[in-house]
């Protein structure tokens, strides 16, 4: 997908710390908000992205686990229009060349706020724990095995 706006939609991004480890393959960020023009902001507490990089000359993102904690994202459909806290996205492929694939080892959600808004429809989600994995493109058929703790 790709944002519909060339330029930055944020009029404000911080990060309050980043990690790069090139040779083992990770991306750590502590602190993430991006506030759009209009709308809410979206925030990360912290993003553990641990990825090779071989897969990636196959055209492939294969990630051993991705674990975000303290997300607060807003995704507002509005007709056939989607925005993520107020930037409007273009979910449409128009790359023209082959399709990229990917592969999640594990994928952990904990302590996150998700807002879904279809029209009219609102839907609050406080995520305590969710932890998801492995999925892999190539195989969509294959299932994935969750587990999901919630609070309240």
């Amino acid at each position: 997908f790709a944002f519909l706006d060339e330029e930055i939609p944020f009029i404000e991004v911080s990060i309050a710390d980043t990690r790069v480890e090139l040779l083992d393959g990770r991306l750590v960020i502590r602190s993430f908000l991006a506030r759009p023009g209009s709308g809410e902001a979206m925030g990360l507490k912290s993003l553990d992205f641990a990825f090779d990089w071989l897969p990636l000359l196959r055209r492939e993102v294969s990630a051993r686990s991705v674990a975000l904690s303290g997300l607060s994202i807003d995704l507002i459909r509005q007709g056939d229009r989607l925005s993520v806290n107020g930037v409007p996205v273009d979910l449409s492929a128009k790359s023209g060349g082959e399709a990229w694939g990917f592969d999640i080892g594990a994928l952990t959600l904990t302590s996150s706020r998700i807002t879904l808004v279809d029209g009219e429809r609102r839907l609050g989600i406080e995520v305590e724990s969710f932890e998801l994995g492995p999925v892999r493109s190539a195989s969509p058929e294959a299932r994935s095995p969750s587990r999901i703790a919630t609070e309240g």
